[in-house]
């Protein structure tokens, strides 16, 4: 995620707009794995002036967190409560929110337009 966070850069700096585009969209189909998550949550975080950017890793890692629960505890259980990777994880646990209360009032305006939740699900 760094390299792309370093491209993304480059790609804004240059005004490359649709690699910029280019590069949400890859990072939106990426799956994330355990073992990436905090990497991932932390070039999220350290790349916040992206903006674009730092959104769909963050999404990428919500996505992750709402399909593995399980494995995110066992994240958790393995760090100490004032390790270095506990603020990275408190960020996350924010996003996740944030994002989750984006989805619900995304939910209620489709819904009220008449177009239901199924249309946004892929």
């Amino acid at each position: 995620f760094l390299f792309l966070a370093e491209l993304f850069y480059l790609a804004d700096k240059f005004l490359m707009d649709k690699l910029q585009d280019f590069i949400i969209k890859e990072v939106a189909t990426r799956k994330i794995t355990s073992e990436e998550l905090l990497e991932a949550a932390s070039v999220a975080e350290n790349h916040k002036q992206l903006g674009r950017f730092s959104e769909s890793v963050y999404g990428a890692c919500v996505m992750f967190i709402r399909e593995n629960i399980e494995s995110v505890f066992k994240i958790f259980d393995g760090e100490e409560a004032e390790g270095a990777n506990s603020r990275i994880l408190h960020r996350l646990m924010a996003e996740n929110n944030r994002i989750e209360d984006s989805l619900i009032r995304l939910r209620h305006r489709l819904t009220s337009m008449g177009l239901g939740w199924a249309f946004y699900e892929n």
